[in-house]
């Protein structure tokens, strides 16, 4: 793993700056809870009955806002229903969680069938340093299992988010972790590539211009109720048009 993680000789020779910002991080960070609110609802009134399920971490979760109507779950919901969509949604996320996490959880979890899948997930396997094959591995048996088991559709995996312009991180740490993230997210949108129904979709932070406090929730590292929100849209707008036929 450090072979990955230290892709460059300057990471080795920063090692233990590193090793001693993380632990300084992880010491100070403030702890944000999982935002209130119920995880299964109805949005909308038309007669199609879509039914989505979100996936993942605590991006996922929401944590960063207080309720669950500004997080993913309602702003996504809503969004969808301003768009004429009745769309059924349950929100299965915990933060904390890696791929594994995330693969475990579908495994457990009792049969049951979901027309769209959005997952947001990555971020914990950066900062648990999970290894390129472990990663890659994941993702793959996540998308066969929802197919498989879940009868899904489409499945939207949101892209890992630029970790190096969280406020937490010092520098060199953030530098370290960004280029990480950049690494698993471009396996990740490789691997949406090769399997059909599988969407990679990209952030549009930088089309909404968003400034680097204004991306980030009070801790530093989580979203904002803003990032929450341009995360809904280009969501909300790719299941729109995989139900119109455009994408």
């Amino acid at each position: 793993m450090a072979i990955e993680l230290f892709g460059r000789r300057r990471d080795y020779l920063l090692a233990l700056i590193y090793y001693a910002q993380a632990k300084r991080v992880a010491k100070t960070v403030l702890r944000l809870p999982e935002p209130d609110g119920v995880r299964a609802g109805r949005f909308g009134d038309d007669g199609r009955g879509i039914s989505l399920a979100i996936f993942g971490d605590s991006a996922a979760a929401g944590v960063g806002v207080d309720s669950q109507d500004d997080a993913p779950f309602g702003q996504i919901g809503w969004g969808l229903a301003e768009q004429g969509f009745g769309i059924n949604v349950e929100l299965h996320a915990t933060s904390g969680h890696t791929s594994f996490d995330l693969l475990y959880r579908l495994y457990v979890m009792g049969a049951c069938r979901f027309d769209v899948a959005i997952i947001s997930i990555g971020v914990n396997d950066v900062v648990k340093a999970s290894s390129n094959k472990a990663w890659t591995d994941n993702l793959h048996a996540i998308i066969t299992l929802l197919k498989r088991k879940f009868g899904v559709s489409h499945i939207l995996f949101l892209s890992l988010p630029p970790m190096h312009l969280a406020p937490s991180l010092p520098t060199p740490l953030n530098g370290l972790i960004g280029r990480r993230a950049m690494a698993l997210d471009a396996m990740l949108a490789q691997i949406c590539q090769a399997h059909q129904g599988v969407h990679y979709v990209k952030d549009e932070f930088d089309k909404a211009k968003l400034d680097r406090q204004a991306m980030f929730a009070k801790d530093g590292f989580h979203p904002s109720k803003l990032t929450y929100q341009v995360w809904a849209d280009t969501l909300v707008g790719c299941v729109a048009k995989l139900y119109s036929n455009e994408c």
